[in-house]
């Protein structure tokens, strides 16, 4: 189905949507907690996710970091968590309430970090990018490129995100909203906080964590995950850490014009590190372009109403990192902070937000 036909049916099926709850991919079942609406950040975006002919969605934060490349989780887009052929949008807006087939931007492929493990979130690299079919017009984002420091630390962060206000209010998703907390402690692929009244939650997955680096707001981390409550802090991706797996896909959709008698940004790209991604599809890939994976998502859907993730029933061990605040007893109850409009069997791994 075309781009803007496949945006008009899922905005139709969006409409239907009544108790599903929306926000970014993560650990958890809430969005902003303890925040306030957001009516600026136009580089904050929505991201829908729906399989063709499915009434269900998962709906996580995004943010652009070049006109055809939009920056959020890995969880977010991964076949086996969202569905081998499922379709993207994304909305700029501030309220899904909003949105209508005029004002969402249609996506061509989309990719999960293969670092990423589904089983193990605490191992990090949970990023994806979503590429574009047409490039916007919103100024990007500046991400982070410098290794995250211990001066860092207890300094101010911002978060951006469409989730829900609280683990309960599940229809209050698909509202920007805003809060800040401080950087409590990092490992090599993570971030962490520890606010237990200014989160992340259901819906807020792949949204911001920004710090003012230079003067200027920079993206840090990526929600990723957290306790089930969304009452204890939570866990984010470095960005610092990711620039291996997003910089090549920059550079091949929106390469800068290279200086007279300089090398072009590709042939730099393959220098630092492999050949950069194309538009073929990889297990990873998913999205209008198609996708090699043929497993099955670890889920069931079941309708719109409800809208949660099942919860993590094993414990898990608790991950070797300096992240000593959060301790053992959150490690059995994560849940990835997305809001979703079907239910996901536990199967050991934690839930995202």
């Amino acid at each position: 189905m075309p781009g803007s036909a496949w945006s008009s049916a899922l905005l139709a099926a969006l409409a239907l949507c009544g108790a599903c709850t929306i926000g970014p991919v993560g650990a958890s079942i809430e969005e902003i907690v303890g925040g306030t609406d957001d009516p600026g950040d136009p580089g904050v975006v929505l991201m829908i996710a729906q399989q063709p002919g499915s009434q269900s969605s998962a709906l996580c934060t995004a943010e652009v970091i070049s006109p055809h490349v939009v920056l959020t989780a890995a969880h977010c887009v991964h076949p086996l968590e969202v569905g081998a052929t499922t379709k993207f949008v994304v909305y700029p807006g501030t309220d899904l309430a909003q949105a209508n087939q005029g004002n969402t931007l249609a996506v061509k492929e989309a990719h999960a970090n293969p670092a990423w493990n589904p089983n193990d979130f605490e191992a990090g690299h949970d990023s994806g990018v979503l590429i574009l079919v047409n490039p916007i017009a919103i100024a990007p984002l500046p991400y982070n490129r410098d290794v995250i420091t211990a001066a860092q630390k207890n300094q101010a962060v911002r978060f951006v995100g469409y989730g829900v206000t609280s683990a309960a209010a599940t229809g209050s998703a698909g509202k920007k909203r805003q809060t800040s907390a401080v950087l409590t402690d990092y490992d090599s692929t993570k971030l962490f906080v520890a606010d237990t009244i200014h989160n992340t939650c259901s819906g807020d997955s792949g949204g911001p964590v920004f710090q003012m680096i230079n003067g200027k707001e920079t993206i840090i981390g990526l929600t990723s995950y957290g306790d089930e409550a969304c009452a204890q802090g939570g866990f984010y991706t470095r960005v610092d850490a990711e620039l291996s797996f997003v910089d090549p896909y920059v550079l091949a959709n929106d390469p800068p014009a290279p200086a007279p008698g300089s090398a072009s940004p590709v042939d730099m790209a393959n220098g630092a590190g492999g050949d950069p991604p194309t538009s073929s599809a990889s297990p990873e890939q998913v999205g209008d372009a198609g996708t090699e994976r043929v497993r099955k998502p670890p889920a069931e859907d079941a309708g719109l109403p409800g809208c949660s993730f099942a919860a993590q029933s094993a414990p898990r061990t608790c991950p070797t990192v300096a992240l000593f605040l959060l301790g053992c007893a959150l490690a059995s109850r994560l849940r990835r902070r997305s809001a979703s409009a079907h239910t996901r069997t536990s199967s050991g791994a934690p839930c995202a937000r």
